[in-house]
């Protein structure tokens, strides 16, 4: 009888040195659906919300030259808005983004998850 040991590699949760800007109002359902997303991975983010102040929406045009919400910034790299941040997620580059991940970490996941086992014999 042969005995297996599994060790998993754990990368080193940097999702604290991570800025997250969130610009958004209340009632806006893509922004509740980003506020959930990245709540549920344990980010926390600055909300910067239009509809209290309406500067904030002159300064997030500057910076993404859209006024379509949500609008969100990774450590000042504009991601763009909810749709743009499920593809990231969907394609598990956000969790490197978020210092969640390292990216030999997502490309070893994504490689075995191409990979076929094959059992031979009993």
């Amino acid at each position: 009888m042969r005995t297996l040991l599994v060790i998993k590699k754990r990368a080193l949760n940097l999702s604290k040195f991570v800025n997250v800007e969130l610009y958004c109002n209340a009632s806006c359902q893509f922004c509740n659906l980003t506020r959930a997303l990245l709540s549920e991975k344990g980010i926390k983010f600055t909300e910067h919300r239009i509809d209290k102040d309406k500067d904030l929406k002159e300064v997030m045009i500057k910076r993404c030259n859209t006024t379509t919400i949500p609008q969100i910034f990774i450590n000042s790299t504009h991601i763009g808005g909810y749709d743009d941040l499920v593809r990231l997620n969907d394609n598990q580059q956000l969790d490197v983004l978020l210092g969640l991940a390292r990216k030999k970490d997502v490309s070893d996941s994504n490689e075995s998850s191409r990979r076929k086992t094959i059992v031979l014999g009993d």
